[in-house]
């Protein structure tokens, strides 16, 4: 992989190299030189690529701004085209009093309601309604075919705090009757949202199909659950419902077998003798359990990575156990963020570095630490006032005669700058 550098003056620095696995990083006021990627964690001057991704806080807020970093055990480069932002919680924090393993919302009641949530890591469970039984009878023959089961789905994420719509599917209606076309109602989903952009759905199953004379078929099944803009931790389980038992001339079919505990059965259907009766399915489930906060301790630095197998910005003070990529760090406070690091890229990095010595008058000069020095003035023919250590790299357009102590040009405003 090749670097382009876009930057006259740190060109001339750098030594062309194609080895991705080193990074340019200054060694004194002068030198460049190039370290290990696996050593940049312990320096604080530079960045391994010119648009590396930076921090910045903003109250509770983690922001890493939009860049690119290089990956050189898949040999990919990953590119940030807009902010991440991280919505931290401080130790001290009082207006947030729950415990790990509180549950804030469990029902099995068919419902919409809506339901603040503050801000942390939660466990979700959700499982779509059961689809309805149906059945049918004749004189002389029979059919039956059982609701499917709803779909259920976990997972672990973190939620910014705001008011959530919460739904809990309602189990499908049975149908069942004599020398008909039969089909229970279909489960409803069981949904958790926080806008019509941020939907987490958990479908429910479909109600069984049975018709005259003695026409019977399995249930289909709701899916599995889809998930919309929400980014998700860790999905504990992600399941899609099965169907019902189905079949011609009579009999009890159970309904399709619930994917968690007892929620979200499929309908059963019973046609025997004379009596024809089927049932409706389940209702769905919902459980919001508040998982962790994840405060921030006092006094603690935090690294932060691009977890791969998530596909997202993580902070921590422990070492992840996923492939990572080292971003920066930060430390916490009592109620904010310091030391945040780094907060310039390569570029940023270089020209902002320090200056040494200075004379700010009509003729006069500015030297960083890394040797630069830009100089200037209205004299005709100027003798520079610091020497050059090589022939400048910019001077004013019309100079000749240019060496490292001075350049001839008419009277007017002139520059020069360069090592």
């Amino acid at each position: 992989m090749s670097i382009k550098v876009s930057n006259d003056r740190l060109e001339l620095k750098i030594n062309p190299f194609n080895n991705p696995d080193y990074i340019a990083t200054f060694v004194d006021n002068k030198t460049i030189d190039y370290i290990s990627q696996d050593s940049l964690s312990s320096l604080m001057n530079l960045r391994e690529y010119i648009n590396g991704l930076t921090l910045k806080n903003y109250g509770n807020r983690l922001i890493i701004n939009e860049g690119s970093f290089f990956d050189t055990e898949d040999n990919k480069l990953y590119v940030f085209n807009k902010p991440t932002t991280k919505t931290l919680k401080f130790a001290d924090e009082s207006e947030i009093d729950l415990t790990s393993g509180e549950i804030l919302f469990e029902s099995d009641v068919p419902q919409t309601i809506q339901k603040f949530l503050p801000s942390g890591f939660y466990i979700i469970t959700l499982v779509g309604a059961g689809g309805g039984g149906a059945g049918t009878q004749s004189s002389n023959s029979s059919a039956s075919s059982a609701g499917a089961s709803g779909s259920a789905y976990q997972c672990k994420l973190f939620l910014a705090e705001g008011d959530y719509t919460l739904t809990v599917g309602a189990g499908g209606e049975a149908r069942y009757g004599l020398d008909m076309n039969a089909t229970g109602g279909t489960g409803g989903s069981t949904i958790f949202k926080l806008s019509d952009n941020e939907i987490i759905s958990t479908p429910g199953g479909f109600g069984g199909h049975s018709w005259w004379i003695s026409g019977a078929e399995a249930a289909k099944t709701g899916g599995l659950t889809t998930v919309t803009n929400f980014t998700i931790e860790e999905e504990v389980f992600n399941l899609n419902g099965v169907s019902g038992g189905y079949g011609a001339n009579g009999g009890y079919k159970n309904g399709g077998t619930p994917m968690f505990e007892n929620y979200g059965k499929g309908g059963d259907s019973n046609t025997a003798g004379s009596n024809t009766v089927a049932y409706a399915g389940s209702s769905g489930y919902m459980k919001i359990e508040y998982f962790n906060t994840q405060s921030l301790d006092i006094n603690v630095t935090y690294n932060v990575y691009y977890d791969f197998v998530v596909n997202d910005f993580i902070y921590t003070n422990v070492e992840p156990t996923n492939k990572s990529k080292w971003i920066g760090r930060f430390k916490a406070t009592s109620s904010q963020l310091s030391s945040y690091f780094p907060t310039e890229d390569l570029i940023e990095s270089f020209e902002n570095h320090f200056i040494i010595a200075e004379s700010l008058g009509t003729i006069g000069y500015r030297i960083y630490s890394d040797g630069w020095k830009e100089q200037w003035g209205n004299n005709v023919n100027p003798v520079f006032p610091v020497a050059f250590e090589d022939i400048p790299v910019i001077t004013t357009v019309g100079a000749t005669n240019i060496t490292t102590t001075g350049m001839t040009i008419t009277a007017g405003y002139w520059q020069a700058e360069g090592y």
